[in-house]
């Protein structure tokens, strides 16, 4: 589950180490807690961040959980700066009441949907990423970018389905299992000049990225997964090379134009 950008998480820490916490509590036993640290110590910058969201849910079956911890490292490194930034996401068996019909709504807009219950119809997320940049200036006007990352994320999901369209033998079963890592690197060079006694900015670079899956499919059999149905491993890369210059026209505006080269 994607978390909106917190502008507190990316601001630089103060010098002297703060530590701040936050609690909130809500209807349906919806709780969130909050824990963050930061400062600096000698030339390193540091932050963490974890936090905690529970909740029974408005409907039954609806009940999640989901933990989050951010932390984000900085320093100088030579003429430049490296930063370092650590993310990991568990959100396990988040249960999924399903859609209802109007009938079942006006019934009783709490319930659980159809076959909910009898296959236990939920989602566990997992997700582990580290990023790592660097920027060295070798003088006032040019400067070179290097950034990594690696991640793995983990799904498995329980859907209703029914037996006999599991049974199928072109059907991928109604357990999903996806473990999917992925990466890349990127190289950018930036030079800031003029031309024509206007600003002028020249960039060009290379990005890599590279992804692994491995996706399985098994029955659900009444919440529990059975045989197993699909089997398969994915692979995709992919290296772009770029150019882009950037400059003032006649001081009365903006002017960009790039180039791509993929494969």
């Amino acid at each position: 589950m994607p978390r909106r950008r917190d502008p507190d998480f990316h601001r630089r820490r103060a010098p002297e180490p703060e530590l701040s916490g936050s609690a909130y509590a809500g209807s349906y036993g919806t709780t969130k807690f909050g824990l963050q640290f930061g400062g600096t110590k000698d030339r390193l910058n540091y932050l963490i961040d974890a936090s905690r969201f529970d909740t029974d849910g408005y409907r039954d079956h609806s009940a999640a959980r989901r933990d989050h911890l951010n932390a984000k490292f900085k320093m100088p490194v030579g003429g430049g700066t490296a930063t370092l930034v650590l993310n990991a996401l568990d959100q396990p068996d988040t249960q999924d009441p399903l859609g209802l019909t109007a009938a079942q709504v006006a019934q009783n807009p709490r319930q659980p949907g159809t076959n909910a219950l009898a296959f236990n119809t939920r989602k566990s997320v997992a997700q582990n990423q580290a990023g790592w940049s660097m920027t060295l200036r070798s003088h006032r006007a040019t400067s070179c970018r290097r950034a990594f990352i690696s991640a793995n994320r983990k799904v498995t999901q329980y859907l209703a389905i029914p037996l006999a369209t599991q049974s199928a033998s072109s059907h991928s079963g109604g357990v999903v299992d996806l473990d999917r890592g992925y990466g890349g690197a990127g190289l950018r060079w930036t030079r800031d000049t003029t031309l024509a006694a206007a600003p002028f900015t020249i960039s060009a670079g290379i990005d890599y990225d590279r992804m692994a899956e491995r996706r399985k499919g098994f029955v659900n059999n009444s919440g529990v997964s059975g045989d197993l149905k699909r089997d398969e491993d994915d692979s995709v890369a992919n290296t772009d090379l770029y150019a882009r210059p950037s400059g003032s026209l006649r001081r009365a505006g903006i002017c960009s134009q790039g180039c791509a080269i993929a494969g």
